[in-house]
């Protein structure tokens, strides 16, 4: 075990264990930090797990949270509060995902789904951070967006000393993530490989899951098939992507599989989150609207106790990310300090509805019974519940435009 020593962080004093090695079954290690208070106390364990670098998460300590239009806002910060997480009794285990900072391995395609699974790492992460005498045996996790993702990943394979989680905007199904409604979208690219204010994916040893697959002469002929597509041959970042794969190795085996079915589904935290029944919090903003969806098709699964929190359409949250904490710690408070603050008292399901901007709550979802309806596109980009159109006979094209 790495030597304990003391950062300041504002006016708080915060203990800090650096580099510690935690063994995997198969003997690679990955790389953690741990931060708490200055007492030798045990305490309960928040774990923030990504591919993005915990040296990166570190910078919670020492810059103000950032909104976008700031150059500033770095988008992959968001293993949450570490100066905050201390104050409220916690010890932040933050640490690197295999083949990627300064862990040891190699991840296969994304979320290494093609090599060893990341929940399996996850589970022996959260029993080694339980084993220790900093920890109190009860462990939570922490952080947005794949922060969130690693958690469902991690209590779907039921590690026995993860007592909760609380899960704000993680991305599931990847297919609806990378082809939001059925259309390319760049942004998950952007956070991987370190574009548009975002530092990306903290690359050591990370492999395109398709070119582990297939051979290169199969290979060849499959990205042939994906170029007689019109519009990807007519896109030059997309043909580059194809054509010189390394360093893109995680995007090349998106625009290799631009349709839904097995190569997503069995990869889709929701399928495997049938196995969780540790209370889960899912806290999801509808500004973050391509993860929605994905929040209510898992809290539909979820066997144990759980939330389901839809806010407003706000912006994105600032990175470092620190919204949500309030709720996060009385979560927490309640599975893993065993202090009974009345959250369970509350419905299970908060809405945030914007045309009336209220929020509605129930005990399940949908908080009502829902009519769905039928809206046609008409010119000048008016909708109407009329499926026959009543104006002229040939009317012009039209359609909407951002």
């Amino acid at each position: 075990m790495t030597d304990l020593h003391t950062i300041r962080a504002g006016e708080q004093t915060i203990a800090v264990r650096k580099d510690l090695r935690v063994s995997m079954r198969d003997g690679i290690e990955l790389a953690v930090d741990a931060y708490h208070g200055v007492d030798d106390a045990p305490r309960p364990a928040l774990i923030a797990m990504s591919a993005y670098g915990k040296e990166l998460q570190a910078l919670a300590l020492t810059t103000p949270p950032q909104r976008r239009p700031s150059p500033m806002r770095d988008g992959c910060i968001e293993a949450g509060d570490i100066a905050r997480v201390v104050r409220e009794g916690y010890v932040h285990v933050i640490g690197d995902m295999r083949g990627t900072g300064d862990s040891g391995g190699e991840m296969i395609g994304n979320y290494n789904f093609g090599g060893v699974p990341q929940g399996q790492d996850l589970y022996d992460a959260i029993e080694w951070v339980a084993a220790q005498p900093w920890c109190d045996g009860n462990v939570g996790m922490i952080g947005i967006s794949y922060f969130g993702s690693m958690q469902v990943l991690a209590a779907a394979e039921r590690p026995p000393h993860l007592k909760a989680i609380f899960v704000s905007g993680g991305h599931y199904d990847f297919y609806e993530t990378t082809y939001h409604g059925g259309v390319m979208w760049f942004m998950p690219r952007a956070a991987r490989e370190g574009r548009g204010g975002d530092s990306g994916i903290a690359h050591t040893d990370v492999k395109s899951r398709m070119r582990e697959v297939h051979s290169p002469e199969e290979l060849r002929k499959l990205v042939d098939e994906r170029l007689n597509d019109p519009d990807v041959a007519a896109w030059p970042n997309l043909v580059h992507v194809l054509k010189y794969p390394k360093n893109r190795e995680f995007w090349f085996d998106i625009v290799m599989n631009p349709l839904d079915g097995d190569w997503y589904e069995e990869r889709n935290p929701i399928t495997l989150a049938r196995n969780i029944d540790i209370p889960v919090y899912l806290q999801i903003d509808q500004g973050r609207g391509w993860t929605v969806d994905g929040h209510i098709e898992l809290f539909d699964v979820l066997k144990g106790p759980r939330k389901l929190d839809i806010g407003s359409y706000t912006p994105m949250q600032s990175r470092p990310w620190i919204e949500e904490h309030d709720k996060m710690f009385r979560w927490y408070e309640y599975w893993l300090k065993g202090i009974d603050n009345g959250i369970m008292d509350e419905p299970a399901v908060s809405v945030f509805v914007e045309g009336s901007r209220e929020v509605v709550t129930a005990a399940k979802w949908p908080p009502k019974k829902t009519e769905y309806k039928s809206l046609y596109l008409r010119p000048r980009h008016k909708l109407s519940f009329e499926p026959e159109f009543m104006g002229a006979e040939h009317a012009a094209p039209d359609g909407f435009y951002l």
